[in-house]
């Protein structure tokens, strides 16, 4: 932990550890000091200096080895394996976590055993081995239910709902979220009630039950206002705005939007107003109300503007750029086309840039400057090569064809037509190929 970060009560709770150890250390005591080395280690794990809390664990586990002192070590080598993980030295944590659980069999201590369990298969998930880490989390789910300890089970039910959501099994995540809740309204515990019925919700979504879903939303929504929850209540009105979007309540998604924008600007938590901007704008645009989305498209450039966030400020553009493009105010469209194309060559996003070219090619082809239109085309398809995006190609292939027929260039565009179609095919993408077909047809008639 850097001292110069740390809050006046941390540096009184560090000095008073720290006190304590070397109290202890004078006394000669050994079980004082290793339970000091253990409280200050885990205070520099806690506060963000893993490095400092392994050198206490060390220590510690070294003033044990010498008696029998099982359950200490078997503590202690949990805590040394967090540490390790911590640092990223994953071989090692999971020697320190498989150390901990043998000496937790060895004393038949079935909490230390299910803590250990649960560290390895947590860091088995995080390096890739979830099938593994899923059957370690389950042996230490059976533990929990077996002892009642509701905390513990709460805990994996939310890992392993968590990592079957993951897998897409909708059904296992499903089970373990249900029985969360249930243990969490069983305990009276609020806030995890609250937690497992947004994630039930989450898990309805994947499945498409918005009726469902909303339900589930609706109550945490209600909870967690009650319990004043900010950070839950925002997670329940991104799945109410989701689960009207999907029920196709675009009135509701608007009002719970809303709220989402207001609290997330109330709370300073601009990600989460910029995403409830993105999906509301985005609703709006695909069902061609693009009048309602703008002022979303408006707020969301405003706010990655403020958060400097490139990425975010390039999609705003585009999509304002394709609102007033299809409100046929071609003079904007371009100004925001090629603003964007601007910050696409400044961030040298060579899928950003040929989308836009392409993008440019047509609003160009629409006010009738079809040379121009072709030769930010051609431009476009060179870039869509370049970033060897097949389906970006297929695209811009499609687009020339248009260009190329506007024109009056009609084996051009049939060519065009037939390259987007063999384009799309190699990707099985049928849907924008029968777009390229039924041109391709319509081309051939005209042709003869």
């Amino acid at each position: 932990m850097n001292d110069k970060t740390s809050s006046p009560i941390q540096d009184v709770e560090l000095h008073q550890l720290e006190s304590t150890l070397e109290h202890a250390r004078q006394g000669e005591d050994q079980q004082e000091i290793t339970v000091s080395l253990t409280k200050l280690g885990q205070y520099y794990l806690n506060n963000g200096d893993a490095p400092k809390g392994l050198t206490q664990f060390e220590e510690a586990i070294e003033l044990l080895e010498d008696g029998n002192n099982q359950e200490g070590l078997a503590r202690l080598w949990g805590l040394k394996g967090m540490a390790l993980q911590t640092i990223g030295n994953f071989d090692q944590a999971m020697a320190a976590f498989r150390k901990s659980n043998r000496f937790a069999r060895d004393i038949e201590n079935q909490t230390l055993i299910c803590d250990s369990l649960i560290r390895i298969g947590m860091l088995q998930a995080e390096t890739g081995e979830l099938t593994k880490a899923i059957s370690k989390l389950e042996q230490a789910y059976a533990i929990a239910v077996a002892q009642d300890d509701q905390p513990r089970r709460l805990h994996i039910d939310t890992i392993l709902g968590g990592y079957f959501a993951r897998l897409e099994s909708t059904e296992k995540a499903f089970e373990y979220f249900l029985d969360g809740l249930q243990t969490a309204r069983s305990a009276k515990d609020q806030a995890a009630t609250c937690n497992f019925l947004i994630s039930l919700g989450n898990v309805l979504l994947l499945d498409r039950e918005f009726e469902g879903a909303l339900e589930r939303y609706e109550e945490a929504l209600d909870i967690a206002s009650s319990i004043e929850n900010p950070g839950a209540e925002i997670s329940a009105l991104e799945g109410l705005l989701h689960g009207n979007i999907g029920a196709g309540k675009s009135s509701l998604a608007k009002i719970y939007a809303d709220q989402l924008i207001q609290l997330a600007q109330t709370q300073q938590k601009p990600e989460a107003e910029i995403l409830a901007v993105d999906i509301i704008s985005a609703m709006y645009l695909e069902n061609n109300q693009e009048q309602k989305a703008l002022p979303y498209l408006e707020k969301g450039l405003e706010i990655a503007r403020q958060k400097k966030d490139n990425d975010w400020e390039l999609a705003f553009l585009m999509r304002m750029a394709f609102a007033f493009f299809n409100l046929e105010d071609l003079t904007k469209a371009q100004a925001n086309y090629e603003e964007a194309l601007e910050l696409a060559v400044r961030i040298q996003d060579i899928e950003a840039e040929a989308q836009v070219l392409g993008r440019l090619s047509a609003v160009h082809a629409d006010k009738g400057e079809f040379k121009k239109a072709i030769e930010i085309g051609q431009k476009a398809l060179k870039q869509a090569h370049e970033s060897e995006n097949i389906e970006l190609v297929g695209e811009q292939q499609l687009l020339m064809a248009l260009a190329q027929r506007d024109m009056g260039n009609l084996k051009k565009a049939l060519q065009y037509s037939k390259d987007a179609s063999t384009t799309f095919s190699t990707i099985n993408d049928q849907d924008k190929k029968n777009l390229a077909e039924v041109l391709l047809e319509e081309l051939l008639q005209n042709d003869t």
